[in-house]
C-alpha cells in the first residue's frame, strides 16, 4: 500500500495518519482549500486552526515507510505536469520497460486542483537524494533485486568511468557496440570488462540494492534516472514531451476556458532537503544562536554558493559529497572538519559511520539533528523507521550516541539526511524562484517561535518569497518619480475576452496612449506564451485592456491601505526616500523597491498586468503581477 501512490493526492490514498488521526480534504478532492470569505462552492475551510490541523494530518499521513527509491522529483512532475502519466509500466519480451495507458485519475485530480490563474509552489521535503527512474528502456534494472532464489547485479563500467564518468569512453561492460567511440578502446578490451578478474558483473559489496541510485554513471557506465533538466523544463517550458516524445502543451501553463495561462513568475520550487544549514545561512545569522535566515537563490548565486553545494569535488563542501566510505575535509562556510567514525562529534553530521564488511549499503550523512524525543529501536522489527537496530551497531552511527558521546545503543538520539544533490541541481537551474532550506534544523529546543527553531527558517523563507509576488513586485532598478512621488509608468491589466474598466481602481486607457501600449502588451503576451500559436489563442482576445490607476499616500505608507485601490511605488532608501521601509522588508537587499498593489482583486483573478515605463525609468513592457 505504501510502495507506490502513483502520484495521487495523499488525501485520496490515506484515510488516517499512522497515529490514527483522520485525513480530510475539500469536497473529497484530496486537497485542502482555504476559503475564509466563502467564495467557493461548496465553501472551503474558514477556520485557520482547523486548516492547520488538517494540513498537518495530510503531511503525517505520507508516513516514513515506503519504497526505498524515493522519486521526489517525479512525484510532483507526474501530478502537475506530465501530459500523459502512465497507468502502468510493464516489462516486454525484450526486457525493456514500456509505459502503457494513461492514468486518468491523476488527470482528474490535477484538473480539480490546478487553477490557471493561481500561484503554484512545489515544496519538496526529503532526507534522501532523488531517485526518479526512467519509466522506459532498462530503467527498471535500478530496482531489480533478482528472481526468487537468485541475486541480480549491475554490470561493471569501463575503466574510464572511475575517473571521468562524463567521458564518451565511459560505457557499460554489458554494451554491445559495432565500434567504440573515437579515441576509446572497445568494451571487450577494457580491463574492467574482462571475465576474470574482475568479473564484468559487480558483486554484493559493490552493488547493494539500497544504493542503486547512487553515482550510476560512474558505477555502472550508464544513467537510468531522468535528467534533472526534465524537471526544470516542466516548470519553465510551454511545450514538453508526451509518452511518444512529441512536444505538447505543458498542463502547468495551459490557460482555462476564459483565462490567461499561468505567468512563469507565479511558479515556485522549494526544497527542504539534505544540506547543512550552515551552507545556506545568511552571513548575518550564521553564528547567531537565536536566528537563522536562508539566502535566496539569487544570493546563493551571487555568493558562488552553488559550487559549495553541488560543484566539482574540489570546490564542494565535503559534507555534500555522496560516499559510502568515510570522507575527509573541512566545511568552508562554518570551518567545521569531518571527523572519522571514532572521532569526536562535529556540529554538522556528528562523525562518519563505519561501512560494515559485506554490507556496505549506506551513504555518509550530510547533516544530523537531535530527535525529540529519542526513538526506541530495540524491537528490530523494521516496522519502525529506525537507524539503531542491534545488528547494525558496528556501523558506529552518530545517530545512536546519547549527547554525542558514549557507546552506541538501540536508542536513536539523532535523525539524519543524505546529500540532496539532484534536488539542489534542479533548484539551481530553475533560478530566482527557487527556495533552498535544510531538513536539518539549527535548533530543536527552546522557544518554538524563535527564528532559528525547527523549520521556522524554512517556512519563513517560503512565505517571504511568495509574499514578494502576492503583495507586489520588487524591482531590480530604481524608477524616476515626479513631484507627487508617482512614476511615469502605466500599469495595464488584461484578460482573455477583455475586462470591464468600470470597477474601482481602473480606468480606460487614454486613446493616444493606447496606440502605443496595446500593441506592445499584445506582443509581450505572445512572447510569454499567454496567447498565439502555442495554445491556439488569438492575441486579439486580450486587446480590451484597462489601466490600473495610481493609489495614494496610504498605499506607500500603511500595511492596511484600505480604502485605496490601485498601485503605488515604494522606494524608502535614499535618495528616493518614498514610503515606509516595512513595506519592502521582504524584498532582496538589492531590490528594496516595490510596485505595490492594494485593494481587493488587484490585479484581478485570471488577469495579467504589465508595467510600461518611459523617460528616465527603464523602458519597455514587463510583467507586474496577476
Amino acid at each position: 500500500e505504501t510502495q507506490n501512490d502513483r502520484a495521487w493526492l495523499v488525501g485520496l490514498v490515506r484515510s488516517t495518519t499512522p497515529e490514527g488521526d483522520p485525513v480530510t480534504s475539500y469536497n473529497g478532492f484530496g486537497f485542502l482549500a482555504w476559503d475564509p470569505t466563502g467564495k467557493l462552492s461548496p465553501p472551503g475551510e474558514s477556520s485557520a486552526p482547523t486548516l492547520i490541523q488538517n494540513f498537518q494530518n495530510q503531511v503525517e499521513a505520507a508516513g516514513e515507510l515506503g519504497c526505498g527509491f524515493e522519486a521526489t522529483l517525479e512525484a510532483w512532475y507526474r501530478f502537475l505536469i506530465d501530459p500523459e502519466p502512465p497507468f502502468e509500466v510493464v516489462i516486454n519480451d525484450q526486457d525493456n520497460a514500456v509505459a502503457q495507458g494513461i492514468d486518468q485519475d491523476v488527470l482528474n485530480q490535477r484538473a480539480a486542483f490546478l487553477r490557471p490563474d493561481s500561484l503554484v509552489a512545489v515544496i519538496m521535503l526529503s532526507d534522501e537524494n532523488d531517485c526518479s527512474v526512467v519509466d522506459g528502456g532498462i530503467g527498471w534494472l535500478t530496482t531489480h533485486p533478482g528472481e526468487t532464489g537468485s541475486t541480480f547485479h549491475m554490470p561493471r563500467p569501463t575503466s574510464t568511468c572511475g575517473t571521468d564518468p562524463n567521458s564518451a569512453c565511459c560505457r557499460s561492460c554489458a554494451l554491445t557496440e559495432s565500434s567504440p567511440p573515437e579515441g576509446c578502446q572497445p568494451v571487450a578490451s577494457d580491463p574492467n570488462c574482462q571475465p576474470s578478474p574482475p568479473a564484468p558483473v559487480l558483486n554484493n559489496i559493490e552493488d547493494p540494492l539500497n544504493l542503486r541510485c547512487y553515482q550510476q554513471k560512474q558505477r555502472f557506465g550508464f544513467d537510468l534516472l531522468h535528467s534533472t533538466q526534465r524537471y526544470v523544463n516542466g516548470l519553465t517550458q510551454g511545450l514538453i514531451p508526451n509518452q511518444a516524445g512529441d512536444l505538447v502543451p505543458n498542463p502547468l501553463f495551459v490557460p482555462g476556458e476564459m483565462s490567461t495561462s499561468r505567468n512563469r513568475s507565479l511558479v515556485f520550487l522549494a526544497g527542504i532537503v539534505g544540506v547543512p544549514w550552515q551552507d545556506i545561512a545568511t552571513p548575518e545569522t550564521l553564528d547567531d544562536p537565536a536566528a537563522l535566515e536562508y539566502m535566496t537563490a539569487d544570493e546563493l548565486n551571487a555568493a558562488g554558493r552553488w559550487a559549495t553545494l553541488i560543484g566539482d569535488i574540489g570546490q564542494r563542501d565535503p559534507f555534500m559529497v555522496e560516499s559510502v566510505q568515510p570522507r575527509s575535509g573541512t566545511n568552508m562556510i562554518a570551518n567545521v572538519s569531518i571527523t572519522p567514525p571514532e572521532g569526536a562529534f562535529n556540529v554538522i553530521n556528528g562523525h562518519e559511520q563505519t561501512p560494515l564488511p559485506g554490507s556496505e549499503d549506506d551513504l555518509q550523512y550530510a547533516c544530523i539533528f537531535p530527535l525529540n524525543p529519542p526513538r526506541d529501536c530495540s524491537d528490530g522489527s523494521g516496522e519502525t523507521a529506525c537507524d539503531c537496530f542491534a545488528d547494525e551497531l558496528e556501523s558506529n552511527r552518530p545517530l545512536c550516541h546519547q549527547d554525542g558521546g558514549g557507546a552506541v545503543g538501540t536508542t536513536q538520539y539523532y535523525a539524519k539526511a543524505y546529500p540532496g544533490t539532484r534536488h539542489l541541481q534542479v533548484l539551481r537551474d530553475f533560478g530566482a524562484n527557487s527556495i533552498v532550506a535544510s531538513i536539518c534544523p539549527k535548533n530543536v529546543t527552546g522557544d518554538t517561535t524563535d527564528a532559528s527553531y525547527g523549520y521556522n527558517p524554512a517556512v519563513n523563507a517560503i512565505i517571504d518569497r511568495l509574499k514578494e509576488v502576492l503583495s507586489g513586485r520588487c524591482l531590480p532598478r530604481r524608477l524616476a518619480v515626479d513631484e507627487n512621488n508617482q512614476v511615469p509608468c502605466k500599469v495595464v491589466e488584461t484578460a482573455r475576452g477583455g475586462l470591464s474598466c468600470d470597477v474601482p481602481g481602473r480606468a480606460p486607457i487614454n486613446p493616444d496612449e493606447a496606440a502605443l501600449l496595446v500593441p506592445a502588451v499584445l506582443e509581450q503576451l505572445e512572447t510569454e506564451n499567454f496567447c498565439g500559436t502555442q495554445f491556439d489563442i488569438p492575441c486579439e482576445e486580450f486587446a480590451q485592456m484597462c489601466e490600473i490607476v495610481p493609489a495614494g499616500n496610504l498605499c506607500q505608507n500603511q500595511q492596511n491601505a484600505t480604502p485605496e485601490v490601485g498601485y503605488c511605488y515604494v522606494d524608502p532608501d535614499p535618495p528616493a526616500s518614498i514610503g515606509n521601509a516595512e513595506l519592502v522588508a521582504n524584498c532582496p537587499a538589492s531590490e528594496r523597491r516595490l510596485l505595490r498593489f492594494v485593494g481587493d482583486d488587484t490585479p484581478r483573478g485570471g488577469a495579467v498586468a504589465f508595467i510600461a515605463c518611459f523617460g528616465d525609468s527603464f523602458q519597455g513592457i514587463t510583467p507586474a503581477g496577476g
